[in-house]
C-alpha cells in the first residue's frame, strides 16, 4: 500500500457484528516469531465475542504472501478482507485498517484500539526515513527504511513501527473519518510500551492507556475473559472498561508466581501530566546546569531501572528528585515535583499487583540515561512529542554528563 488515501471516505468492512456496543480494533504484528501465538489468541477471541462485543483484527501472515482483516465470531474467525502482504512497519496500511474499522460499526459503538506483538517503548525507535502523516505530501516521503524499529516487527521487510509512525497512523485514520473524540482505550499487548514518551506521542487518541512498563506475559492478554466480562458488565465509561482489562490480567497472571514481572496499568491520559512534568523541567532548568544534572542523576541512580538500565520508573524518579530537593532546600523543585506526583497519582485507574520488590512502581517509565546513553536514544529523542513539550532532553542530554 503506497497511499494514505487522504480525503477519501473509508469503505466499511462487511462485518456481522456491526451493531456491537463495544469493538476492539487490533493491529497484530504476526510476521515474525509471534506466529505461534496468533491462533490461540484468535481462539480466545471467538470464545469471548458476542452480539455486544466485537473484534476486528489486521494480521500479516509470514507463511503466505497475503495479509488479512479478520472478524472474530462466536466459535470461528471470518476473513473479511484479503490483501497483498503488508509491512507492519509502514503506518499507511494500519491507518487504512483503522479508518475502515472505525466506520464498520454504529456511531454509538465504543472502541478499544490495540497493538499486538513485540514492543520496545522508546528504545530502538529511530528510522532515517520514517513515513509520517505530516510528511505525506513532501517529496521523497515514500517507503520506510529497513531498520529494526520500536514496535510490531515485520520479518519480511525487517522494519518496525516507530512511535511517531503509530501516531501518524492514528492521525490519518481519525482525519479520514472526521473523528474528533478519542476512543475509549488504546492498549498494548506488547512489552515495554508503558512509557510516558509513548503515551505522550499518542495521547490525544484515547481516554485511557493500558500497557506494561515491563515485559508482557508470554501468553499475552486473555481475550476470552476480557471480552466476556465486557459483555457481562457493559462498562459505562472508558475507565470502567480499562479497569476490567487490568483486573482480568491480574487474575490470570499472578505476579507472586510469575517468572517475569508484567505490571499492567491503566492510566487515564491527562494533558496536565505532560504540562506538570514540563513545569518540573523548567524549574530544574533554572538551576545551574551542573546542579540540575547532578540532582537528576543522583535521583536516577536511586530509582528502579525497568529492563533497560536507563528506563526508569517515572514516579519513583520524581519522588527521589523531590526528596533530594527538599534536603537541599530547593523549594521550587520540590513544589514542582509534588504537583507532578499529584497529577500522576490521580491519573492511575488501576494496576495489577506488583511482583515482590517492585511495589510502589507506577507502571510508567521515562528515559533517564544515568549510566550514559547506552542504547543511543539521544540521537532521536528530541523528535518525540514528550521531549518537545517538556524539554526533558535539555536535562538528560549527553547522558547526564
Amino acid at each position: 500500500m503506497e497511499e494514505w488515501h487522504s480525503g477519501v471516505a473509508p469503505e466499511p468492512y462487511e462485518v456481522r457484528l456491526k451493531n456491537a456496543r463495544y469493538a476492539v480494533l487490533l493491529v497484530m504484528g504476526t510476521d515474525g516469531d509471534m506466529m505461534g501465538q496468533i491462533h490461540s489468541d484468535f481462539y480466545e477471541m471467538t470464545q469471548g465475542v458476542s452480539e455486544d462485543v466485537a473484534v476486528l483484527a489486521l494480521a500479516d501472515y509470514p507463511e503466505s504472501e497475503c495479509s488479512r482483516v479478520v472478524e472474530a465470531l462466536p466459535k470461528m474467525v471470518d476473513p473479511v478482507c484479503r490483501m497483498p502482504s503488508i509491512c507492519t512497519g509502514d503506518p499507511r496500511p494500519i491507518a487504512d485498517f483503522l479508518a475502515r474499522g472505525l466506520v464498520s460499526f454504529t456511531p454509538e459503538t465504543r472502541f478499544a484500539i490495540g497493538f499486538w506483538g513485540h514492543g520496545n517503548g522508546v528504545f530502538l525507535d529511530h528510522d532515517e526515513d520514517e513515513v509520517l502523516w505530516d510528511r505525506a505530501f513532501e517529496p521523497g516521503a515514500d517507503r520506510g527504511s529497513r531498520l529494526w524499529q520500536s514496535m510490531l516487527p515485520d520479518e519480511t521487510s525487517r522494519n518496525r513501527l516507530t512511535n511517531r509512525e503509530a501516531r501518524s497512523a492514528l492521525e490519518a485514520a481519525f482525519s479520514r473519518v472526521g473523528r474528533k473524540a478519542p476512543v475509549d482505550i488504546l492498549f498494548f499487548d506488547t512489552c515495554l510500551n508503558g512509557s510516558v514518551e509513548v503515551y505522550a506521542e499518542l495521547g490525544r487518541f484515547a481516554e485511557v492507556f493500558v500497557g506494561s512498563s515491563h515485559l508482557i506475559a508470554k501468553a499475552g492478554w486473555n481475550y476470552r475473559l476480557w471480552l466476556d466480562i465486557t459483555g457481562q458488565r457493559m462498562p459505562e465509561s472508558a475507565v470502567e472498561w480499562a479497569d476490567l482489562a487490568v483486573k482480568v490480567y491480574d487474575v490470570v497472571y499472578d505476579q507472586r508466581t510469575a517468572e517475569e514481572p508484567a505490571h499492567l496499568v491503566a492510566t487515564r491520559w491527562e494533558p496536565e501530566l505532560v504540562e506538570a512534568f514540563a513545569g518540573l523541567v523548567e524549574t530544574l532548568s533554572g538551576l545551574e546546569p551542573r546542579v540540575a544534572k547532578g540532582l537528576v542523576k543522583a535521583a536516577g541512580l536511586r530509582s528502579a531501572g525497568v529492563f533497560y538500565k536507563e528506563n526508569l520508573d517515572l514516579r519513583q524518579l520524581v519522588r527521589r528528585v523531590r526528596g533530594m530537593a527538599e534536603a537541599d532546600g530547593l523549594v521550587g523543585v520540590r513544589e514542582a515535583a509534588e504537583r507532578f506526583l499529584g497529577v500522576q497519582e490521580r491519573a492511575v485507574v488501576s494496576e495489577t499487583r506488583a511482583k515482590d520488590g517492585a511495589e510502589g512502581l507506577c507502571g510508567m517509565t521515562v528515559w533517564c540515561p544515568v549510566y550514559g546513553d547506552l542504547e543511543d536514544v539521544g540521537r532521536y529523542y528530541g523528535g518525540l512529542e514528550f521531549c518537545r513539550r517538556t524539554g526533558w532532553g535539555r536535562i538528560v542530554g549527553q547522558g547526564l554528563v
